[in-house]
């Protein structure tokens, strides 16, 4: 499974880059489970980088794409999106720096404001990843902290980017009351965000991407309805997991806190 889900990671980082931040945080956590220290960390990041490598170059060969598309992960910052802190925060400069008479200087700011936006999301993930490396944060909830530090910080954001941190967290989070503002965000976001192009949908389009949405949950949720913990687990099948995991030998890691793999709170 480990093997399946790193393969998928990689593949939709060819179609978002952004996704691999995924990968980071696969690798802190077959660190922890190799035993949580720098050597783990190490061989953890070394396997997983050689395997992101190889899986980019084969589809790079297969494609006959090669790997041009890296001359080209810049261009978005040429679009000035508002809904970018700082990118907002730098146009509002520039225009005040207009209005007082001290001539434009959107671009010099816009690339300040963006690198220090960068530095940030550097910085923050950095420590999310150390904290899954310590067995403090589950790493699906530090995955979604990570994409929303980098969705609110990007140089550019569109509307439906929110949706690549509100699924994690919605996953990560246990109270009802989040669960249930994730989900509302999600529908808000995905059915009435604004598009690319600022094109309406037609009614007709909404409601069959509705209902094509709630198809494939349904269908997802009884393919594994049996396989994954959607009930409590009987008593018996909690001693018999318990008992099992004592026989095993322990190996020294770092404590992990209460919550850090199991309910947040």
């Amino acid at each position: 499974m480990l093997l399946a889900g790193s393969i998928l990671i990689t593949l939709s980082s060819q179609v978002k880059l952004p996704s691999l931040l995924a990968m980071g945080f696969v690798t802190t956590v077959l660190a922890y489970r190799w035993g949580g220290n720098l050597r783990a960390l190490l061989l953890a990041a070394a396997v997983m980088a050689s395997l992101t490598l190889a899986i980019m170059a084969i589809l790079g060969w297969a494609s006959g794409l090669g790997f041009g598309w890296i001359n080209t992960l810049g261009t978005a910052n040429v679009v000035r999106s508002w809904m970018s802190p700082p990118t907002l925060l730098a146009l509002g400069t520039g225009h005040v720096g207009i209005l007082l008479g001290l001539g434009d200087h959107t671009t010099a700011v816009l690339s300040l404001t963006r690198a220090i936006g960068v530095l940030i999301i550097t910085v923050m993930v950095c420590w999310l990843l150390l904290a899954v490396l310590r067995g403090r944060l589950h790493p699906i909830g530090g995955l979604g902290v990570a994409l929303a530090v980098t969705v609110l910080l990007f140089p550019v954001v569109q509307p439906w980017y929110l949706l690549w941190a509100i699924i994690p967290l919605a996953a990560w989070a246990t109270r009802p009351g989040f669960r249930v503002a994730a989900i509302l965000a999600t529908l808000i976001v995905g059915i009435f965000g604004p598009t690319a192009n600022g094109d309406r949908f037609a009614l007709f389009q909404i409601v069959d991407a509705t209902a094509a949405s709630a198809i494939i949950v349904i269908l997802l949720i009884a393919l594994t309805y049996t396989r994954l913990p959607w009930r409590p687990l009987a008593a018996e099948q909690v001693v018999t997991a318990a008992e099992s995991a004592s026989k095993t030998p322990a190996t020294r890691r770092p404590t992990a806190a209460p919550d850090a793999y199991a309910d947040s709170t």
